[in-house]
């Protein structure tokens, strides 16, 4: 019982800092796309600036239409489930997290 608790706690963990690490690479990628595009966009082609939110979503969006999930066929024994799971919970959570994340985003803006 306590075995189950303790990897129920570090799997628990791993999905709250995954989830934080995730809102700060996107976090990091939209300062970079904002100051970016005042640079470059705002003064080349007139366009108003952006603000850190919708550069998040832009990010966001941009991660959507690159979501490569890559997985192995090879035929190695105990890896066909690890890579069918792998792949499902790939096509299924990973744009639904980016979902929920432009969600949150949009609650700012």
């Amino acid at each position: 019982m306590v075995e189950f608790v303790a990897s129920l706690f570090a799997a628990g963990f791993i999905v709250v800092t995954s989830v934080i690490a995730g809102f700060i690479f996107y976090f990091v990628d939209a300062v970079v796309l904002k100051v970016m595009w005042g640079w470059f966009i705002v003064e080349q082609f007139g366009l108003p600036p952006i603000t850190w939110q919708v550069a998040m979503g832009l990010c966001l969006v941009v991660g959507l239409l690159n979501l490569d999930i890559k997985y192995d066929l090879s035929n190695k024994p105990g890896k066909e489930d690890l890579n069918s799971g792998a792949v499902v919970f790939g096509r299924v959570f990973a744009p639904l997290f980016i979902l929920l994340l432009g969600w949150v985003i949009k609650q700012f803006m």
